[in-house]
């Protein structure tokens, strides 16, 4: 048994990974609300754009801050995620 453990330890580990995931991912499902709200999804596709189009929504090219709804949010994400995309 024990050395079934240290051989398979790497994948033990994963499966341990997971399963912490899986708990956190339900614990207080009911309380908790989860989806996309607007600032990421705006965010989202900003970065399609950036990546495809080389400019944001408003059609500004390569902009450094986003404008989303009024406000504003940083750019550095957007263009992180379109290396992603």
């Amino acid at each position: 048994m024990v050395s079934w453990i240290k051989r398979h330890k790497i994948n033990i580990f994963f499966c341990g990974i997971g399963l912490v995931y899986v708990f956190l991912h339900f614990f207080k499902l009911s309380d908790v609300p989860r989806g996309i709200n607007v600032d990421e999804a705006g965010m989202g596709y900003d970065a399609y754009c950036l990546a495809n189009f080389g400019v944001s929504r408003d059609l500004l090219p390569f902009p450094l801050y986003l404008v989303n709804y009024g406000g504003g949010q940083s750019a550095l994400y957007a263009h992180l995620a379109s290396f992603f995309i």
